[in-house]
């Protein structure tokens, strides 16, 4: 009997420090609304022009630049991207007419929502829309917007 209860009560203290250690639940690890809000810096962009694939990571020497594009999501549904850097960020080196770049511009100012698992943005006073699929990375919140046309390319921007 004296077995049979300290083998109970170790159940119980194991059960409960199970317990403490946190939830396995899928839905812990949902995105909601109130992650999304916060700056993100753009991370990783892969584009194929005519065949050829021109694939630009912000780990590489040639392109820590890219770091400075920053694109925020606002409480009030408001989202602004902006390159910070000062000079002319090079994204793709194919050819000197034909590189892909950003440079320092003006804040282009967006509106945003968060429907189905997508951050849905449109350029304020135009119909153009970009989806960006919100993923979960190492911990980290990423946006990942992939088009098909005119020029097929996928670019990703992860929170900070």
């Amino acid at each position: 009997m004296k077995k049979t209860l300290s083998f109970l009560l170790l159940i119980i203290v194991v059960l409960s420090a199970c317990k403490k250690g946190g939830s396995t639940d899928p839905k812990d690890n949902k995105i909601k609304l109130e992650d999304l809000i916060g700056s993100y810096t753009f991370t990783e962009y892969v584009s194929e022009n005519q065949g050829t694939i021109l694939g630009v990571n912000t780990n590489s020497s040639k392109t820590p630049c890219m770091l400075n594009s920053i694109f925020t999501l606002n409480k009030d549904n408001t989202a602004t991207s902006v390159y910070v850097g000062t000079e002319v960020c090079y994204l793709a080196y194919k050819s000197p007419s034909e590189n892909t770049n950003i440079g320092p511009h003006e804040p282009e100012r967006y509106i945003w929502k968060f429907v189905n698992n997508e951050v849905q943005l449109q350029l304020n006073n135009t119909a153009l829309v970009h989806h960006y699929v919100v993923t979960r990375n190492d911990g980290l919140i990423q946006l990942t917007e992939t088009s098909e046309s005119p020029i097929r390319y996928m670019q990703v921007y992860t929170k900070k």
